[in-house]
């Protein structure tokens, strides 16, 4: 099968799977003020971010798949940063912050990372317990997909291109 021919059906498939999760929630919920309390000490809201393309990446520090993903999430900031856009990582309830601290510094995490030590902002989208579980929220503050599983970085690509 010559390239071009793949890379035919790669983008369909790709805009297949695009056009799926978008139709996969009826109603785009609205992002909800919050404020993450990051690793390096410093809070970042929801008003920091209005206008902005927002990913969020809910992981466990006892998630191997969550590891393995990190490499992936540092492209895909790269990429939102450079759209204008954020990603934030945001540790479950159950992590110890001493553990989620010294894991987003052994494993070079470049983005920010919240601690949600007491689950505030786990309750308020509605109560994350699988990861990875990945939130995407458009420029006008709306949740506008819910992704759970390991990062692929064409599937996610394309879901930030229409942030």
């Amino acid at each position: 099968m010559s390239r071009f021919i793949q890379g035919l059906i790669t983008f369909i498939l790709g805009a297949v799977v695009i056009a799926a999760l978008w139709f996969s929630t009826p109603e785009h919920e609205s992002f909800p003020e919050l404020t993450f309390n990051l690793v390096d000490g410093k809070p970042i809201t929801s008003q920091d971010l209005k206008g902005r393309p927002v990913m969020l990446s809910f992981w466990s520090v006892t998630c191997s798949t969550c590891i393995a993903d990190i490499p992936a999430l540092n492209q895909l900031h790269e990429i939102l940063d450079r759209r204008g856009g954020k990603l934030i990582g945001v540790n479950l309830p159950s992590d110890p912050p001493p553990t989620a601290i010294s894991m987003a510094k052994k494993y070079e995490i470049a983005y920010p990372n919240a601690l949600d030590v007491h689950g505030e902002i786990n309750k308020a989208l509605g109560g994350i317990s699988v990861t990875p579980t990945h939130l995407f929220i458009n420029r006008e503050g709306k949740i506008v997909q819910r992704h759970t599983g390991a990062v692929n970085l064409n599937d996610i690509g394309l879901i930030i291109s229409t942030l």
